[in-house]
């Protein structure tokens, strides 16, 4: 096993298997061999992971821009040592509840890599299986037109509003990174769209309810017709970072968004597309639900098994 000496809070410990005998760790860590017949290895792991440990290396660590501890620091460490047969139960039970968070993680990155593949098939193919033409902007089907991004939806800078000024409610008040709080009025009617103007470019955001977009956004004034969450989906297709004012402070210039030719369907078509990758999107966020709440029940478990508030029945 080895454990990161080099900002040692951040939890950074990995079992080494069997498989990997003979390798060559970096001096910035610490190699820990458990005996055992007195010490689980898996046991050793949970241990090095819990809120008590990471406190103790909190104060010991040294340094500003790197700090660190000593391989002393770490094994002069006392940790609790129920007998061998709980120690392997105690592991078990853990081992099973990170292993849920991490199918989860596959889950979600399978996922993404799935709806970005199904975002630039839809976008290219469409939904009907029509024929393809050829055009300034690549193949689309034949039905769909080729028009300026401003003929699908208009976009604005979005309205100041500094933390202090903020009262409680139920609005989210949307940034270049999402939502970010909450207000207790809206600027926008939702559903909306909002894509970030600085800092995180490109990013895109459909909002269901009513919202307040900051000034580091743009958001979608005018749909001019078209459905709100193929628009969101459009605009995610779009290299918006390839469109931003050059200045010391990069934005996006939505003047330069507004001339893009992009590809419009039908409003029947726009809506199934919408559907389509709302279905993936949703999946997601289900999953990631589910990961969150695993993480929790991890956390809350290994504080209470390792501290031994709560005993494993070995019967």
């Amino acid at each position: 096993m080895i454990f990161a000496t080099v900002r040692p809070t951040l939890k950074r410990v990995a079992l080494i298997p069997g498989s990997r005998d003979g390798q060559v760790a970096s001096t910035a860590f610490c190699i820990l061999r458990s005996v055992p017949e007195k010490l689980n290895n898996q046991f050793l792991y949970y241990s090095l992971l819990t809120e008590d440990f990471t406190a103790r290396m909190e104060n010991l660590q040294r340094g500003a821009s790197y700090p660190a501890v000593s391989d002393g620091n770490i094994l002069e460490q006392e940790i609790l040592l129920p007998p061998l047969p709980e120690q392997q139960a105690i592991a078990g039970v853990l081992s099973k509840l990170q292993e849920a968070v991490e199918t989860r993680d596959k889950i979600i990155a399978t996922l993404k890599e799935l709806k970005a593949a199904t975002l630039a098939k839809l976008f290219r193919e469409g939904l009907r299986g029509e024929p393809l033409k050829e055009t300034e902007i690549g193949e689309i089907p034949e039905s769909w037109e080729v028009v300026p991004l401003k003929e699908v939806v208009e976009l604005q800078r979005g309205f100041d509003l500094p933390s202090r000024l903020r009262k409680a409610g139920n609005v989210p008040v949307v940034s270049s990174s999402g939502v970010t709080g909450t207000h207790e009025s809206a600027m926008v009617k939702g559903p909306g769209v909002v894509t970030g103007r600085y800092g995180t470019l490109g990013q895109v955001f459909y909002v269901e309810e009513d919202f307040w977009p900051l000034n580091t956004t743009l958001f979608a004034k005018d749909f001019k017709g078209n459905n709100p969450l193929f628009v969101s989906y459009l605009l995610q297709t779009l290299q918006m970072g390839d469109h931003n004012d050059k200045s010391a402070v990069p934005g996006v210039n939505r003047n330069s968004l507004h001339i893009i030719p992009v590809g419009k369907p039908s409003i029947e078509e726009q809506i199934a597309i919408g559907a389509s990758l709302r279905a993936i999107e949703m999946r997601i966020s289900l999953t990631e639900a589910e990961r969150d709440l695993a993480n929790r029940l991890f956390a809350s478990m290994l504080h209470l098994l390792m501290t031994g508030e709560l005993r494993v029945n070995l019967q």
